[in-house]
């Protein structure tokens, strides 16, 4: 494969340059930007990147991959076995086509992305190193996941042909019903057993005074978009997020905000019930491990 304009990717970076921690709060903005399937991104890869281009885009998708939860500098444990012993003292180049791989699959969530498309745009030389890394990320779920339609709805056509199995799913909740449509277009046949008398597990929306209001009883807030997966679904269903802001006031049901006073007063309330609940717990001890908070 001869290499595109803009290839020859792998570069020593400036880690050093990076925090070893990351703080979501800091890097909203440059994520946002090459998140964001901007066309002057997708434009650029058409032509020749100058040396400072090619670094900063290397210094972006390293950033892109320690939000994920990938050490700025150096391996997984789990990707040591995949280079060979002085390839793994030195690892720098795979860690470059490793971060590429993240930040290209983050780009576009909708659509999968081969091992095929990720050699158009790194070196012939590194096709070894794209192999190990997209292998690995694949296998373990960090690209080609979620929800897009545009994704196989059936297995491999190098997979051996069995009759369809069929596999019992336990429980009706966002990780069962992902599992459900997975393995259905894998070819098999599903059955969901849920508990309750309606799916969503922990996400529950009730309407309330005749439809006019919804509010959230379940899970409604995702901690982090970067590194949390179902940032990824969101983006694969079209679904919008809406950051919460430092100030978060309570509201009357004719919309007016509750006075400042009032509002610190439940505020109170809630923390006091909550450090209840916990000496409760620090109480029961091992008793409270069965014990539901749905439960009266």
């Amino acid at each position: 494969m001869s290499p595109s304009p803009s290839s020859r990717r792998p570069q020593r970076r400036a880690a050093t340059a990076r925090p070893g921690l990351y703080d979501e709060s800091l890097v909203d903005a440059e994520l946002r930007a090459y998140l964001g399937n901007d066309k002057s991104r997708r434009i650029r890869r058409l032509r020749r990147l100058s040396a400072d281009e090619r670094q900063k885009e290397t210094e972006t998708e390293a950033l892109i991959a320690l939000s994920l939860g990938f050490p700025i500098d150096e391996l997984l444990p789990a990707e040591r076995p995949l280079l060979p012993g002085p390839l793994a003292a030195v690892p720098n180049d795979y860690i470059v086509v490793r971060n590429h791989i993240l930040a290209s699959w983050r780009a576009d969530p909708r659509v999968p992305l081969p091992r095929a498309r990720v050699q158009e745009t790194v070196t012939a030389s590194y096709d070894h190193l794209v192999s190990a890394a997209h292998g690995f990320l694949a296998r373990e779920g960090h690209i080609n996941f979620g929800v897009s339609a545009a994704f196989p709805a059936s297995p491999p056509p190098d997979a051996p042909q069995r009759p369809a199995a069929s596999v019992l799913v336990v429980g009706a909740g966002l990780a069962g019903l992902a599992a459900a449509r997975q393995l259905l277009r894998f070819g098999l046949r599903v059955l969901v057993l849920e508990g309750r008398s309606r799916p969503g597990g922990r996400v529950f929306t009730a309407s309330l005074g005749e439809g006019k209001v919804a509010v959230e009883l379940g899970g409604s807030v995702i901690t982090g978009i970067h590194a949390n997966p179902l940032g990824v679904l969101a983006r694969q269903l079209g679904i919008p997020l809406h950051k919460v802001r430092n100030s978060c006031p309570l509201y009357h049901p004719d919309g007016r905000t509750v006075a400042s006073k009032l509002d610190r007063g439940i505020d109170l309330v809630f923390n006091m019930l909550l450090e209840h609940a916990t000496s409760l717990r620090e109480s029961l001890k091992e008793a409270a491990e069965g014990i539901s908070l749905g439960k009266e």
